[in-house]
């Protein structure tokens, strides 16, 4: 990181914006010349760009801002992640927990066998967490014709269904499982206006029980454009105790941006007119922003 901060400093271009908190974009340019300059000081090494990807996601993180599309791509070849804003209250607590744990052994002078097991299962229970919370960075699927999946994870359900909330009509439902190992950030799947948003209170039955659509604790968004409405429930699950839902009764929200979180296992439902073309089978897994879906006809 040294290497690098010496290195915005000595170049006069835009780079050394960074250094001013000003935001800086990483332009193909900008990238081969960091990585360039960084192979002068590790010749053994060839692309040597983690400390690049360092300071690009801290300077997002920072700012609150998302990347551009050369970042995005730039980061995903490169298969970096960010955390969640959702997570981090919790993760700043349990590592504190976790810590803590691990000095009460240290202190109590017990063999040394004993600290490393709880070292070792203590990481573990951090790393689980901390993937779950985990905010890769997706290439964004926006098309006007086609339904995006809201969700990461495991299409469990397709057919007919009446859905009485707001619609009171049949339509065609999708319903996407989320494990504890998926990625948890919900998406819209088309771009439009917020017509409808509810909160409801409920149960924790199992996310692929029958009847945990109607009982269990869960949001309700629609969104509708010129072309189409869509209705879009996120279900908590056994395991899940908190629905996040960023929708706001007539915001205007694009495609493939993030609509919410789900803290562990649950599950996405998504209506769709009964006339809408569906791309996706039974088992197949999706990716919440990217995968297709359904199509207008």
């Amino acid at each position: 990181m040294l290497v690098v901060l010496l290195f915005l400093i000595s170049n006069g271009s835009k780079i050394d914006l960074a250094l001013s908190g000003q935001r800086i974009e990483y332009t193909e340019e900008v990238i081969q010349l960091l990585n360039n300059h960084l192979t002068m000081f590790f010749p053994l090494q060839k692309n040597i760009r983690f400390p690049l990807e360092l300071l690009l996601i801290l300077q997002l993180l920072i700012k609150f801002q998302e990347p551009t599309n050369i970042e995005t791509d730039h980061l995903r070849s490169r298969k970096m992640v960010r955390v969640h804003k959702e997570g981090y209250s919790f993760l700043i607590f349990l590592f504190l927990c976790l810590v803590g744990i691990n000095v009460v052994f240290y202190f109590l002078k017990v063999p040394q066998v004993i600290n490393i097991g709880v070292f070792a299962s203590t990481t573990l229970i951090f790393i689980f967490f901390l993937q779950f919370f985990r905010n890769p960075y997706i290439n964004k699927n926006t098309d006007k014709n086609k339904i995006i999946s809201p969700a990461n994870g495991k299409v469990v359900f397709i057919g007919e269904s009446h859905e009485d909330e707001f619609f009171d009509e049949k339509k065609i439902m999708i319903s996407i499982f989320m494990s504890p190992f998926d990625v948890h950030i919900n998406r819209y799947p088309i771009s439009g206006k917020i017509k409808y948003y509810k909160y409801h209170k409920g149960k924790y039955l199992v996310a692929w029980h029958p009847k945990s659509s109607l009982l269990n604790e869960r949001t309700t968004t629609v969104i509708e454009n010129k072309n189409i409405s869509i209705l879009v429930r996120q279900i908590a699950g056994f395991v899940a105790r908190r629905i996040v839902n960023y929708s706001k009764f007539g915001d205007s929200i694009n495609q493939a941006d993030q609509m919410g979180f789900i803290k562990f296992g649950s599950r996405a439902d998504i209506f769709l007119p009964i006339n809408t073309k569906v791309n996706v089978k039974l088992n197949q897994k999706t990716v919440g922003g990217v995968t297709e879906i359904a199509e207008l006809n």
